[in-house]
Formats: structure tokens, C-alpha cells, sequence
């Protein structure tokens, strides 16, 4: 049972950086697009937009992609 409980700690913790990297990808690209004026299709929109995508946890109050992609910066650049 621990080890299935391990498992599973590890499994969502690696979804965790994968949607924080998803985050942090698509606020790349969406500033590139919007700074360049850049056209993108429909489905490139789509898609882009879903990787803007928030999760709010409402146990904890927090979401804990946007948590993640604040503790790249500075503390004094988030209120």
C-alpha cells in the first residue's frame, strides 16, 4: 500500500510540473504573438488558450500551477 501510495505522490506531483511548464510555455508564446502580432489559426488559438488554463483548488484557495510558475521570480514582483 505505501508503495502504490508513493507511486501515486510522485505520479501527481509530475502532472504538477507538467501543467506549470504548460503555464509558463503558453504565457511565452502568448506574449510573443500579442508583442509581434502575430496570427495564429484557430486551433493554435485553442490550444494555446487551454495551456492559459487555471486550476483553483478551493480546499487550499490556491492554484498551484500559477504558485509554481511565481517561485521562478522574485518574491517582490508578486503582491
Amino acid at each position: 500500500m505505501n508503495a502504490e501510495l508513493e507511486v501515486a505522490g510522485r505520479t501527481q506531483k509530475h502532472v504538477l510540473e507538467l501543467q506549470q511548464l504548460r503555464l509558463a510555455s503558453s504565457v511565452a508564446i502568448a506574449f510573443l504573438c500579442s508583442h509581434f502580432h502575430v496570427a495564429t489559426d484557430g486551433e493554435s488559438l485553442k490550444n494555446l488558450l487551454q495551456g492559459l488554463t487555471l486550476h483553483f483548488d478551493s480546499s487550499t484557495k490556491t492554484c498551484q500551477e500559477f504558485e509554481g510558475l511565481k517561485s521562478h521570480f522574485p518574491k517582490n514582483v508578486w503582491p
